[in-house]
Formats: C-alpha cells, sequence, structure tokens
C-alpha cells in the first residue's frame, strides 16, 4: 500500500496505479487467466496508441489518487458502469495530470467475473477514442486531450492548424476535426 501512496505524499504524480504488467511475467505467475492476459494487453496497446501514451496496463483496480485531482475533475459527468476508470485516466491525462504505476503482485484464485469483458472493451476504446477523435464523440473541434498531446515534447509529423489548435503528431487524427 505505501507504493502506491509514496507518490502522492511526495507530490509526484496525481494518481498512482498499481500494475500487474511492470514486473514482466509476474501476471502469469500469479494466475491472471490467459485470455484476462491477452485481453488486457490488446485493449492497453491500443489505449496507448491512442494517447500515444506508454502504460504498462490501463485495467488495474488498484489505484490511489490525489483528492485535489479527483476535485477537478467532472465525476457526476462520467459513466457509472465498469469504465469509468478508464474516463478517470483521461480526465486526468487532459488536464497534464501525472500518473506513476508502482508494480503489485497477482494474486488469481477462481473466481466468478461478472463483467461483460468484450462490452468493456469495447467502452474503454469508444470513449478512449472519443476524447482524442472528436468526431468520435460528435463533438466539434479538437478534445481537450488532443490540444494537451499537441503540446507534448513528442515530434515528427506535420504541424497543422486543427479548429484554432496547433497540432504536432496527432496531425493524421486531425482529419476528423470538424470545422
Amino acid at each position: 500500500m505505501q507504493r502506491l501512496l509514496t507518490p502522492l505524499e511526495e507530490g509526484r504524480a496525481e494518481a498512482v496505479f498499481g500494475s500487474r504488467m511492470l514486473d514482466p511475467g509476474a501476471a502469469r505467475r500469479g494466475n491472471i487467466p490467459l485470455y484476462k492476459f491477452v485481453g488486457n494487453r490488446i485493449l492497453s496497446t491500443a489505449q496507448n496508441w491512442l494517447l500515444r501514451t506508454r502504460f504498462s496496463e490501463f485495467h488495474s483496480g488498484y489505484r490511489a489518487y490525489s483528492v485535489h485531482a479527483l476535485a477537478q475533475l467532472p465525476l457526476e459527468e462520467l459513466s457509472d458502469s465498469w469504465h469509468f476508470d478508464t474516463q478517470i485516466i483521461l480526465e486526468l491525462l487532459a488536464r497534464g495530470g501525472r500518473i506513476v504505476e508502482v508494480p503489485i503482485p497477482t494474486y488469481y484464485r477462481v473466481e466468478i467475473c461478472r463483467v461483460n469483458g468484450m462490452a468493456y472493451a469495447w467502452n474503454c476504446v469508444r470513449v478512449t477514442a472519443g476524447f482524442v477523435l472528436p468526431a468520435a464523440a460528435g463533438r466539434s473541434g479538437c478534445s481537450p486531450l488532443a490540444a494537451q498531446l499537441a503540446d507534448s515534447q513528442l515530434v515528427g509529423l506535420q504541424r497543422v492548424m486543427c479548429s484554432g489548435v496547433l497540432l504536432t503528431f496527432v496531425a493524421p487524427l486531425c482529419r476528423y476535426c470538424l470545422p
């Protein structure tokens, strides 16, 4: 537990996520079911690609948040379904929130999972894409996250204007921005 709290106490993060994937092979040694492991890897890879992040996983429920950071988020506007945790990540990233990952042990027993994995995965991808690609969410202009990503230090692609926001590496996504 202290591993989660230390970055918050030291002011190094607004959120700390326990990750089963930071220690290679630990999740499988901890008996994570293969379908959950593969699903987590595919979903996390897709979300990292969309967001241009490098989280080892998005789907651990072992998390700690700064009370101040949570107070800044529109929690009442987030889903009351399982993918609300993805929405919290998106809101933190859009506000420049620092997220630190720490390794956690994995212990799986025989369990009954009440989450529809396919619906959960679809909702996670949908809200992540909607945050980066405003047309996917039915909004015009660039999303807050796209604007924040445009200010990042990543370089390489051409610079373009998208609804008044200068985009650098998000430029290929700009075709989804509406005038």
